[in-house]
């Protein structure tokens, strides 16, 4: 039969209830004995108290028998004497006090009243020898002979009856009590003794099997701890059911999910493409993956040891910086390096790293992004070519076309002009299109810049209505911008693109007889104030769902009327965002088809 085991709990529990129940026992044996002895205690007095007020009695019965005793028969008493009375008044006070104390035993009280009784017959007597004549006749002095005698016999009925055999009696119940009261506070100071070494003995147990069973296991349990950390094999799981068994079992689970965990994530690491490393306190690796052979063409085995900075191309000083801002910062943005690899060749490399102050080691990860700037470096010999090989013959026919046009190598004829007009509108479009493209670029890898100066929208505002009066005219549109006497800090030029691209924008898409609207209100974002600008127009609106990547380059919103307009290049509003960002603002538009277009950017005040 399966011996049931027993919980931790159920255990301590066990052995805190032994010792305190054998204690309880105790206390209710020790104060039975001490009640008994406490009883003992009060039937002695009582008892001692009976014999000494018997024994008062019998002294005052002693007393007056001295006084008039047969020895004296022709003792004269007086009328009124006054030792008399106070005899009698002695007598009736202890009688009181006495059967007061004997009330409880029947027949010692009764003993008493017929003691009393004899003593009050006897006062009686006495009172009638003083009424009479001490001196007379022959025959009044016998009758006081005769009253003597019944005087002596009644006195020596006072103490009969057996009074004296209980004073006696009273006597030895105290004595005899007294020695139980000593036997008692013995037996139970030998008791308390008793229970002192039992529970000295249960300590002790309880002491040792703590020590043998939950301290051994807790450092068993403690042990466990150390060893995961070293890496070391646990030691076997604990038997039995209780609390720390079951921890015991549940830090093995720990172990084996945490090894699990750690095989997975090494799997990981060893499988990534990017080279993820560890940098110790020194600046040197102190692990890394496969990956490193990839990037920098060197085995992990290696790089162990050796100074991060020797494998970068940037400078020792650069590398120095970026990991001492880290141990203040703990995280740093995404930074772009040139490594060496084994053979001398130069990779470009994205470091991103994170300091952990714990283990005094930053932990890297390193993107290889070679391809990627070969191919922006291809990106830029091909924004050079068109910026040499295509603006410029586009420049030189844009020039041929106006000499053309002014006539000054003959005049062309109706049909002549029609052509050089369209050739002239088409070098144009181009011009700007490869403008466009250049700025957008410009823009994108951070080479654009922009020359701030205090700028006064409300010039702005009638530049731009001004020079797209005309093509607003064309299509039957009303121009329209509300003065304001905001000045703001940016780049005019960049300033008056933003406005010429939203407003033709407006105008291209607004309906014939619709109107366009320029204004501008101070705003505050983030404890700054800037300017906002708004372009209005009465057109057919932008759908929500085109609302979010309206800015994206080359990006275009399909609309009903776009068959009888003429198509963009899709960079103006990827230009807009560009040159607003530019200039720290932010540019969005609000929107509702059949409601028209809100387009609004913010710019900071001056």
């Amino acid at each position: 039969m399966r011996r049931p085991r027993l919980s931790l709990s159920t255990k301590v529990l066990a052995l805190v209830l032994v010792p305190l129940v054998l204690q309880l026992a105790t206390l209710f044996w020790v104060a039975k004995l001490e009640n008994e002895a406490e009883m003992l205690l009060l039937e002695s007095i009582n008892a001692k108290k009976i014999s000494d007020a018997i024994n008062v009695l019998s002294q005052d019965v002693y007393d007056y028998i001295g006084e008039f005793g047969r020895d004296n028969p022709h003792h004269q008493v007086k009328t009124g004497d006054e030792k008399l009375q106070v005899l009698h008044r002695r007598h009736e006070l202890h009688y009181k006090q006495l059967k007061d104390t004997v009330q409880h035993d029947a027949k010692l009280y009764e003993c008493v009243v017929a003691s009393e009784q004899a003593a009050y017959k006897t006062f009686g007597l006495i009172r009638r020898l003083e009424e009479i004549p001490e001196d007379g006749p022959e025959q009044v002095q016998k009758l006081r002979k005769k009253l003597w005698k019944d005087v002596r016999k009644d006195v020596k009925s006072i103490l009969g009856g057996g009074l004296l055999e209980h004073a006696a009696q009273q006597k030895r119940l105290a004595e005899v009590d007294a020695e139980e009261q000593a036997r008692l506070r013995e037996l139970s100071k030998q008791l308390m003794i008793l229970i002192a070494v039992i529970d000295t003995i249960i300590a002790i147990a309880v002491a040792v099997y703590l020590t043998r069973t939950i301290a051994h296991r807790l450092s068993i349990l403690n042990e466990n701890s150390f060893r995961l950390a070293a890496d070391v094999p646990l030691h076997s799981p604990l038997s039995g059911n209780d609390e720390i068994a079951t921890v015991d079992k549940t830090f093995h689970s720990m172990a084996t999910a945490m090894k699990e965990a750690a095989k997975k994530e090494r799997a990981i690491i060893d499988n990534a493409r990017d080279f993820i490393c560890s940098i110790d306190s020194h600046g040197k690796f102190s692990a890394a993956n496969p990956a490193s052979e990839t990037v920098l063409n060197r085995t992990p085995e290696s790089l162990l040891g050796t100074h991060f900075a020797d494998h970068v191309a940037d400078g020792r000083e650069k590398v120095l910086q970026i990991f001492a801002d880290l141990k203040t910062q703990g995280d740093s943005s995404p930074v772009e390096l040139k490594m060496k690899r084994a053979d001398g060749t130069i990779v470009y490399v994205l470091l991103s790293a994170h300091f952990s102050k714990e283990e005094d080691t930053t932990f890297c990860v390193i993107h290889d992004i070679t391809e990627r700037r070969k191919a922006e470096m291809l990106k830029q010999e091909v924004m050079a070519m068109v910026t040499h090989d295509l603006r410029t013959p586009l420049s030189t026919l844009r020039h041929i076309f106006t000499f053309l046009e002014t006539g000054k190598h003959g005049q062309l004829d109706d049909k002549g002009t029609d052509f050089v007009n369209a050739g002239g509108r088409n070098v144009d479009r181009l011009l700007t299109l490869v403008n466009d493209l250049l700025d957008v670029e410009k823009a994108d890898s951070g080479q654009m810049h922009i020359e701030k100066s205090k700028v006064s929208l409300n010039e702005c505002f009638d530049a731009c209505v001004s020079s797209l009066t005309v093509f607003a005219e064309s299509k039957g549109i009303t121009l329209d911008f509300v003065e304001t006497d905001l000045i703001v800090m940016g780049d005019e030029e960049r300033i008056d693109r933003i406005l010429n691209n939203l407003v033709g924008n407006a105008v291209k898409f607004s309906p014939q007889g619709g109107k366009v609207t320029l204004s501008a209100e101070k705003t505050t974002q983030k404890d700054e104030d800037f300017a906002l600008i708004s372009v209005k127009d009465e057109g057919e609106g932008i759908p929500g769902d085109k609302l979010e990547n309206i800015f994206e380059k080359f990006h275009q919103v399909e609309r009903r009327s776009d068959s009888k307009q003429e198509k963009g290049s899709g960079l103006g509003l990827a230009i807009c965002r560009a040159f607003v960002q530019l200039h720290g603002g932010k540019i969005w538009v609000e929107s509702k088809p059949g409601e028209g277009s809100v387009f609004k950017f913010t710019l900071p005040l001056a």
